[in-house]
């Protein structure tokens, strides 16, 4: 009988390693489906809610900027409102210093300056000099107090209309923060998922290596077998191939893997070689 070449791992031990790589693989390859599959999915949600934000900021853009033109007409009412009230009290800061030069040449009062006049015409002439003083300040001070007024009132309104665009504005903002923080998730699970297919691709790599060593090693066993088969002109078959059989019947035999019964490989080609 001729001896079979000897390896570290004999035919069935890296039969059963090919096809464990083999399962392995088809079972990467499902989870590879399966991942694209999902991505494809994360793909077409992400377009949704990418659309949902644009409209969505679209909806809010109008409302902002009201809201915008709003706060700055507030901010600039209030600039005047401050200017004209600044105006005002520089005026009346003024005003009473002339008052006091006035009634204070000489140590002289108010009453003093009236009542000290050389005559009634120079009396009268006194008190509509003060008269016109009083009224020219009213009526400087009534025009100042309107626009303040005015100006309050207007930012009044303006700070009303802004409370009622509040909730509406806030409601927008609110629903465009949700959407993009939904857009901002699934663009995270969309990452992983293409970091995970990544490493199934590179696990598949390693496994259709290792697949076709096993193979390698296979054929190279079947093909030094067959050859030592081949050197011993056919005996090692005659040791295991049972009697003979009945007259007009056949019968196969043979050494091989893989195949659980029939003809093996290694035998069938061992046999065409031998001439068997």
């Amino acid at each position: 009988m001729t001896a079979v070449p000897a390896h570290a791992d004999d035919p069935s031990t890296l039969a059963d390693r090919l096809a464990q790589v083999q399962q392995e693989q088809a079972r990467q390859a499902q989870r590879l489906n399966a991942l694209q599959a999902q991505q494809g999915q994360v793909r077409q949600t992400l377009a949704g809610l990418q659309a949902l934000l644009t409209q969505s900021n679209a909806d809010l853009a109008p409302i902002a900027a009201q809201a915008q033109a709003i706060e700055a007409q507030i901010a600039d009412a209030q600039v005047q409102l401050s200017h004209d009230q600044l105006a005002y009290l520089q005026h009346m800061r003024a005003f009473q210093t002339d008052i006091k030069k006035l009634y204070a040449l000489g140590g002289m009062r108010w009453f003093e300056f009236v009542f000290s006049a050389r005559s009634f015409d120079d009396l009268l002439n006194r008190t509509i000099y003060l008269q016109q003083m009083s009224v020219s300040e009213l009526q400087l001070a009534r025009r100042l107090r309107a626009e303040r007024d005015s100006l309050e009132a207007q930012r009044k309104l303006l700070a009303q209309a802004r409370a009622d665009l509040a909730p509406l504005l806030d409601a927008l903002q609110a629903r465009a923060n949700a959407i993009a923080g939904q857009v901002a998730q699934v663009a995270s699970y969309g990452s992983q998922l293409d970091s995970q297919r990544r490493q199934t691709l590179i696990r598949l790599a390693g496994l259709q290596g290792q697949s076709r060593s096993l193979q390698v090693a296979l054929d190279r066993y079947e093909t030094e077998a067959a050859q030592a088969a081949l050197r011993g002109g056919g005996a090692s078959y005659a040791a295991t191939c049972p009697p003979a059989a009945p007259a007009g019947s056949v019968r196969f035999c043979g050494h091989g893997w893989g195949h659980g019964v029939g003809l093996g490989q290694w035998g069938a080609k061992g046999m065409a070689l031998t001439g068997k």
